[in-house]
This record gives C-alpha cells, structure tokens and sequence, in this order.
C-alpha cells in the first residue's frame, strides 16, 4: 500500500472519529467487542495514548467485565449499547504497574491472563527472552546459530521467532536451549525488564477482584498444537490449579497462547473453563464456539479504535 493511500485512509478515519460518525455507527450496529491488549507503557501503546482509549471507550460505550460479554451472547442487553470487554495477554508487570492504575482510576474492568509457571520460574515468556537474546548476537552469530536450530531456520530475530513458533514442542525447546546456551552472559536491560517482566504472585494479588478477572494463559505459554496429554493437562489443568491456590479465585477463563490451538487443546480447556478467547479477529455476533472467542487488538489511537468499533 502506497504511503498515500496509508495517509488518507489516516486521514478519513481522524474525520469520522472527530465528526462523530464512527462513534455513531458503532452504536448503532450494537456489536460487543472483545479488546485484546498486550505491553503498556513505552512506545508500543503509551499510557497517555491509553488512558485516552480507555476513557473513549468508557464515554460512548458499556465497558464490562469478559464474564457479562460472554453472558449477553445468550441473553443480549435491553440498553443497546455495544458492550466491550478488554483483556491483556502474558500477565506483564506493566499490566500491574501502567494499566492497573488507569482502570482504577476510570472505574473500568479487565481480565488479566497469566502463566503461573513462568511466574514460579521469574522467567519471560520465550518469544520476549529469544528476542532479548538475540539482539546481542552480530549477524554472523545468528546466522550460525539459525543452521545448529535448523536446516531452514531464518537467522533474522522476528524471522527466528516465527519459525520458533512453527516448529513442534520437543523442536523448539531444543532450539531455544541452544540459544541460551550461545548467549550465556545475556543480562537483560532496565528498558526490557519494564517490557517483558511478568507481575508476581503478591501484585497480582493486589488486584481489586471487583476490577480485575485472572484467568490463564497456560503454564509455560509453549504453543498448545500437537501435545500430548500430560503436557496439555499441565498448561490448562494445573494452569488453572495454581492460580486458584496462589490468588484464591475461580479461574473460569482461558486465552490460547500466540491464539494457536487444536481440536485436543480445545477439548483440554473446555473440560476446565467456562469460556476461551484466541486471537482470531472478529467481532461477537452469538455464533461460534465459546472456546475460541474472537478479539479485536486495540489500536493506540482514538480515530482507530472508533473504527474498530464501528466496524461490522
């Protein structure tokens, strides 16, 4: 797409948004939306940038719990306006430290996801730790290391990452092991601490529960596509388990991690949780399964999310 035909979409999504019209047609469409949300703070969604988002959604539309969202798929609202529920991904300490304060203070609820064994291990979610420890690696160290993971491996970092992400279970560990171990003096940076650190058990529970959901995002947030069993049983079973031990509340909510999932994934988590959201686009419109409920990942500008509002 040319930078011209970028700048005046940009522009006719400012004019609906400042004209009102976006806002209108969302309400009128009456569709519910499911935000997700992932780092708060920096420059992938400032806090200011947020606060407006937030505020924006507040004004004009119902913004409610995910358990009320999921209830009115059954039973729709009388009132008409669209309902939105936001949800945040990885369980980040920023979500504790940036977000939390901002939903406080707007009165506004959420779901946090989390991964209680990362949260035992005080480790980062693998893609945050791969890319953290390849950007200290020179070209040619990547390109080394992308031959030991795989004959096909990309030796680029995203390009790494996505591969990662497409390998199977054993595959990736493997590959992952091999790039600890070629990156042994990595230290993490003050800015990537505020970026990928995860909250703790004693923040989390911190939470108002009257504000904040927990649900899970499995145990280690491995990719849930080809596991056996066991394996499954310990990303939702004792996912689920664990958090309900640590924090003392029901854990009746699950999100997919990378929103990757099988039909043995699906059955895993649908034998322990009320309802799961993947990170497939969409809008709730009462069809499809509660067990792979789409969402919308909120924009950082308010001419773009009331598109993503407005639209059907």
């Amino acid at each position: 797409m040319s930078s011209a035909v970028t700048e005046a979409k940009a522009a006719i999504r400012v004019l609906l948004y400042r004209s009102g019209i976006s806002t209108a047609v969302a309400r009128l469409r009456g569709r519910s939306r499911i935000f997700m949300l992932h780092g708060i703070g920096g420059s992938d969604f400032e806090p200011a940038a947020f606060e407006r988002a937030v505020a924006y959604l507040k004004r004009h539309f119902r913004v409610v719990p995910l358990a009320r969202v999921i209830h009115e798929l059954a039973e729709p609202a009388r009132d008409g306006a669209p309902a939105v529920a936001l949800t945040f991904d990885d369980g980040l300490e920023n979500h504790v430290s940036v977000a939390y304060p901002v939903l406080a203070r707007l009165g506004v609820p959420a779901t946090f996801f989390v991964c209680p064994g990362l949260i035992d291990a005080g480790q980062w979610l693998w893609p945050h730790e791969v890319r953290a420890r390849l950007s200290t690696l020179e070209s040619a160290e990547r390109q080394e290391l992308a031959t030991r993971c795989g004959a096909d491996m990309p030796s680029g970092a995203e390009a790494m990452v996505g591969a990662l992400k497409r390998m199977a279970c054993a595959e990736r560990a493997a590959a992952i092991d091999a790039i600890r171990e070629a990156t042994p003096g990595f230290a993490r940076s003050p800015e990537q601490a505020r970026a990928y650190d995860l909250a703790t058990w004693s923040q989390l529970a911190s939470l108002d529960p009257a504000l904040v959901t927990i649900g899970s995002h499995s145990w280690s947030h491995d990719i849930m596509v080809g596991m056996d069993p066991p394996r499954l049983h310990r990303e939702v079973a004792c996912s689920k388990a664990r958090i309900e031990a640590m924090l003392g509340r029901p854990i009746d909510y699950f999100c997919y991690p990378n929103g990757d999932f099988d039909a043995a994934a699906v059955a895993a988590v649908r034998g322990e949780h009320r309802a799961a959201v993947s990170t497939r686009e969409g809008v709730l419109d009462g069809t499809g399964s509660l067990f792979e409920l789409p969402r919308l990942s909120m924009q950082t500008t308010l001419p773009t999310v009331a598109m993503q509002m407005a639209r059907a």
